[in-house]
Formats: C-alpha cells, sequence, structure tokens
C-alpha cells in the first residue's frame, strides 16, 4: 500500500514538473496527418532458435533496424521511428528478456545473453522478416550488440549518454 502511495506520488510530481512541462511544449504542432497516422506500426512476435522476439514495423523501403538499450525496449523509439519511415522499413526489437520479448533460460557461463547470442538473434530476425543487410541504430547495450555481426550492417550508430 505504502509503495503504491508513494509511486503514484512520484509519478505525479514527474509529470507536473517544469521539465515535464519543457518538454510537451517543445513538441511540434502536427499538421496535415494525425499523429496516428505518423505513428502507425505493426506488432508481431518472430520466432528464432529457442526464443521469441517482439517487434515493431513501420513503413517500407530500405531497412533500418532500431535497438533499444538498457532499461528501455522498442517503445522508446516511437517518436523517432515515424520520422525514418517515411522512405525506410524501420523495425524496433525488445532486446531478449525485456519489455515483450521471450525470457529463455540462461547457462552456467550466461552465454544466452552475451552480446554475441544477441547479435545472432537479431540478424535471424531481420534475416526472417527478409532484410539480410540493413542499417543499424543502437542505443547503450542495442548498439553494441550487434557489432559482432558486422558483415550484415549497411550502416551503423550508436548514441549513449556516456559518449555525448
Amino acid at each position: 500500500m505504502f509503495l503504491n502511495t508513494l509511486k503514484g506520488a512520484s509519478l505525479g510530481v514527474l509529470l507536473t514538473s517544469p521539465l515535464a512541462k519543457l518538454v510537451h511544449a517543445q513538441r511540434p504542432m502536427e499538421t496535415g496527418a494525425t499523429s496516428a497516422d505518423r505513428s502507425s506500426f505493426e506488432m508481431s512476435q518472430v520466432e528464432v532458435a529457442g526464443n521469441t522476439i517482439f517487434v515493431r514495423r513501420y513503413g517500407s523501403g530500405p531497412a533500418i533496424l532500431l535497438v533499444h538499450g538498457f532499461p528501455r525496449t522498442s517503445l522508446m523509439w516511437r517518436f523517432l521511428a515515424p520520422k525514418l519511415a517515411e522512405n525506410h522499413t524501420v523495425i524496433c526489437v525488445d532486446l531478449r528478456a525485456y519489455g515483450r520479448s521471450g525470457i529463455p533460460a540462461s547457462t552456467n557461463d550466461h552465454f544466452p545473453y552475451s552480446k554475441r547470442a544477441m547479435a545472432k538473434e537479431l540478424v535471424d530476425v531481420m534475416v526472417k522478416l527478409g532484410f539480410p543487410t540493413f542499417t543499424l541504430i543502437g542505443h547503450d547495450r542495442g548498439g553494441a550488440s550487434p557489432t559482432v555481426w558486422p558483415w550484415t550492417i549497411r550502416r551503423m550508430w550508436s548514441v549513449s549518454l556516456y559518449s555525448m
């Protein structure tokens, strides 16, 4: 009970803070298309070796894979993905054990949660979706995971608060 009250109070403070008001004020006004039109996407689950990966798919054209970092999910790309989807197919995934993706069992050496294992899983997802090569934009952990499979990536951007 106490924790629920504390969470509710904290959320209320965050939503009414000067920073929240500034963020909402800086959002550009929509002209022409409605917000729903610009951000429409398809959700699906892609089965890969021993796991299921949740995918949000926007637009059509050359593929861009957007990979979130810790502790985020594919939802973090909800404002960028529709803009990129004007001339690309944008694939936003939840990494294994994040969001709506599966949580495979680990092993004594923890290999199923290594960057190499997660990278192979993302490459397998993109291949299953029909994109053997793609551009990668990753944040934090999401930028590091696919670097071990460079032959599938056309271009790569890794964004991290630590690199700014």
